[in-house]
């Protein structure tokens, strides 16, 4: 008979603390060119924590450095991640390493560039995002350049009824 191969143990399996693993992409709800929010955002940067699932995908003018530190910092606050998970993109590297205190970056796995398969999970969370978005959209009658506050509000609506995986109420 043939065994199959164990998986091979990552920070991302076992995460134990809320901002522990996190994974970052930058993605847009429709085409590049029709995607300004009512605020003028034209992008959008998913936060994916890998240990509560907790989502969040604050929006920025740009993909910027500076856009992406602000857009990280709006979730983190001044908690840096222990591993960070990522596209192999500058801005995100950047943001990342513009977060850790000069003692301590946190460390930081980028995927394949243009091979979406080596960053599976982060690419299904957007791709559901980018589908609520739409359906609350089409749902609100709301136009197109609502898009920011609908992520948002989906991002949201997912982080509250979705129960925290605590060890006990003291976890929390």
């Amino acid at each position: 008979l043939h065994s199959f191969p164990t998986r091979r143990s990552s920070d991302l399996d076992t995460p134990q603390e809320f901002r522990d693993s996190i994974i970052c992409d930058h993605f847009f709800v429709g085409h590049e060119d029709e995607a300004r929010g009512i605020d003028d955002s034209r992008v959008s940067l998913l936060v994916y924590d890998c240990a509560t699932t907790f989502r969040y995908a604050p929006t920025t003018r740009t993909k910027s450095s500076e856009g992406t530190t602000l857009a990280l910092m709006e979730v983190l606050g001044d908690t840096v991640p222990k591993f960070a998970y990522s596209d192999n993109a500058h801005e995100i590297k950047i943001a990342i390493q513009q977060l850790a205190p000069s003692g301590r970056p946190a460390a930081h796995s980028t995927r394949t560039p243009h091979r979406p398969q080596t960053m599976g999970l982060g690419e299904r969370i957007i791709e559901i995002v980018t589908e609520r978005t739409k359906m609350i959209l089409k749902a609100s009658g709301l136009p197109h350049s609502f898009w920011t506050l609908a992520t948002r509000h989906w991002c949201t609506s997912y982080n509250a009824m979705t129960p925290i995986k605590a060890k006990s109420v003291h976890d929390v």
